[in-house]
């Protein structure tokens, strides 16, 4: 007999009342048969066994048979039959005997189930494309990729990175990221002057202090002018010779006492609320239209462009950053790929004319991501 098909599995969804379930594939025994039983909502499977939950017919018809469940699968459930025959070979040939062509049939009809068992199986799996040059390298071993993430290298070869405990607490810590990430302008900027804020955090009681002063500091605000020339005579100013050494270090962050006094300003070791916003202009990249965007922090963090051809985008290599980018396409937009992210992931950035797009790009301890927001 032929095996006349490359099928070997045939599947079904329960109804509460059918038991009886064709295989319409030539088996030559009932025992190469696999019954799997599946819920569907959890995926949980369940190999039935032969005789206590089914019974089969027609083992070495060309047709295939039927399988018949003691109970029907509910409809909650689905049903899944394959072949699935023993690697061993029993056929015993005697030599100088009549050949017996059925028994030998028989065997090589095994033998290609057993090929077709093999092909559905490796059909199953991650596979390496056969246009790939060269095969990848081995898995890391397993004290290496132990409770690690599975990622790939810039020639494709499978490496581990990030512990999976690293992970769950980026995860737990989300809400903390996401406020953060709302206000990366703000903290940039804070950055920036980060030895101001060492030396006002230093003086934390003396600003509580004038905190409680505010209404005197806006009357000192409107002549700061007045008090930054008082300040290079203080030794005459009596009023305040017994903080002349704050009023040296305050002279220096004039601009953050302002804030301060307007109640806008967050302030080291106090705790307040942020009550005004932050406004900045768009570094303008331009017409792009080949080649590749950079994406470089030193343009500012909020940046703009023209995509007026295929090209790629990258994140810039130096430091740690997050970087919005408005993205508009023009009549001659065209693709746009990635370069050196980590992580790409987000919405498909289309060509059509007229469509626009956020791209947010972040770069931290070495990882970069990249995420992209459609904004039709």
């Amino acid at each position: 007999m032929t095996v006349s098909t490359s099928a070997n599995r045939a599947s079904y969804s329960g109804n509460g009342a059918t038991v009886a379930f064709s295989f319409p594939y030539y088996f030559l025994s009932s025992s190469h048969l696999v019954v799997n039983r599946r819920v569907t909502s959890s995926g949980a499977d369940t190999v039935l066994v032969e005789t206590t939950d089914y019974t089969v017919s027609g083992a070495g018809a060309s047709a295939g048979g039927t399988v018949t469940l003691n109970s029907a699968p509910t409809s909650a459930q689905s049903l899944t039959i394959y072949r699935d025959p023993p690697r061993t070979q029993l056929t015993d040939l005697v030599e100088n005997d009549p050949l017996p062509a059925e028994e030998v049939e028989k065997a090589y009809d095994k033998l290609t189930m057993l090929v077709q068992r093999l092909s559905d199986r490796m059909d199953r799996t991650l596979r390496q494309p056969d246009g790939d040059t060269s095969a990848i390298s081995a898995f890391p071993n397993s004290v290496t990729r132990a409770s690690k993430y599975l990622t790939f290298d810039a020639s494709g070869n499978p490496e581990t990175i990030n512990s999976v405990t690293a992970v769950s607490a980026v995860a737990a810590n989300s809400a903390n990221i996401n406020t953060l990430a709302a206000i990366s302008s703000t903290l940039v900027s804070v950055a920036a002057i980060s030895a101001n804020v060492v030396t006002v955090a230093g003086l934390s009681a003396s600003i509580a202090t004038v905190a409680g002063l505010s209404a005197n500091l806006a009357t000192v605000a409107a002549i700061s002018a007045n008090v930054n020339s008082v300040a290079t005579i203080s030794a005459n100013v009596t009023s305040v010779a017994a903080i002349s050494a704050a009023i040296a270090s305050v002279n220096a962050i004039s601009a953050a006492i302002l804030a301060v006094s307007a109640g806008g300003y967050l302030q080291g070791g106090v705790t307040s609320n942020l009550t005004v916003g932050y406004t900045a202009t768009a570094y303008n990249a331009g017409t792009i239209s080949t080649g590749t965007y950079t994406v470089t922090p030193a343009n500012g963090n909020l940046q703009r462009y023209v995509n007026n051809g295929a090209h790629s985008i990258a994140a810039h290599s130096a430091g740690d950053y997050t970087v919005i980018v408005q993205m508009t396409n023009s009549a001659s937009a065209g693709a746009v790929t990635t370069s050196s992210f980590t992580k790409v992931r987000g919405d498909t950035l289309s060509t059509t004319n007229g469509d626009d797009f956020l791209l947010v790009v972040s770069k931290i301890n070495g990882f970069t991501l990249l995420d992209k927001v459609t904004l039709q």
